[in-house]
């Protein structure tokens, strides 16, 4: 669901420079279309299901880009980019209660994308107000702690836009340094060596348990065996002259069947 989700809205443009944004309603409505358009019939969903579905989880692929920007921008020399993923997955982790990123096919899909680009970028202002894309607009309150800022700025309107693309007006800057400190590798690394703590002493208490399950089971199956040997041994010392033709071959069947049991070294 979710890449088809993100192919729509990346195909649904809402352009400024062009003049084609799209009233709110009337934009998911067109993300739908597009989404339902690729979608089996038992997978297609209402542009108000789709909508609030992008608005829960297009925030935390936000952040993670935060992260991995940060990152991309304090890697040292030499760093390859799966290195640069590793830290901005901890980060991340580091700075949302220890939550794994489980997005990451989402936003390699949008990574790069202009309207992404555009439409999310990097947390710096507290946000207010829903724009058709899902995405949010500044506020002028600088103080907003970042954490708080789960949506995104509305893309510039057509007039900036075009203002800008002639190099006139203001262009906002929303570049952030990245540095990976000393107390975050020191949490990162407290929390990994914590989690492997916890790992063997699961794997250790998984292990007692395994063994104290397979010494019930081979008591039990010892216990099985005690009472069919002396079952057996009845049979094997019982008196069938007395029996009749149905009982002896009863009496044999049953005899031929606990010796197989169990002595199956024996059988022939």
């Amino acid at each position: 669901m979710n890449l088809r989700l993100v192919r729509a809205w990346l195909n649904n443009s809402n352009d400024p420079i062009q003049g084609i944004d799209k009233k709110y309603d009337h934009y998911w409505k067109d993300v739908a279309k597009e989404y339902n358009k690729h979608s089996p019939k038992e997978e297609r969903r209402s542009a108000a299901v789709l909508k609030n579905h992008w608005n829960r989880y297009a925030p935390i692929v936000m952040k993670f880009n935060h992260c991995w920007n940060r990152m991309q921008n304090a890697h040292a020399s030499g760093e390859s980019d799966d290195q640069i993923m590793v830290r901005a997955h901890a980060v991340f982790s580091n700075e949302n209660s220890d939550k794994p990123f489980l997005l990451e096919y989402w936003w390699r899909e949008v990574k790069g994308q202009p309207k992404w680009d555009r439409v999310y970028p990097p947390i710096e202002n507290k946000r207010t107000k829903l724009n058709a894309s899902g995405a949010y607009t500044s506020s002028s309150n600088q103080d907003t702690d970042e954490a708080s800022a789960e949506v995104h700025r509305r893309p510039i309107g057509q007039k900036a836009a075009k203002a800008q693309k002639k190099g006139k007006g203001k262009v906002s800057s929303h570049c952030s340094e990245g540095y990976l400190s000393n107390d975050i590798v020191n949490s990162f690394n407290d929390f990994q060596l914590k989690k492997l703590q916890a790992i063997e002493k699961m794997a250790e208490a998984t292990s007692e348990h395994a063994k104290a399950i397979a010494k019930q089971a081979a008591a039990n199956e010892e216990k099985i065996r005690d009472k069919k040997l002396n079952k057996y041994l009845k049979l094997v010392t019982v008196d069938t002259a007395s029996f009749s033709a149905e009982q002896k071959a009863g009496h044999d069947i049953m005899l031929k069947c606990l010796t197989k049991e169990l002595f199956p070294a024996d059988e022939s």
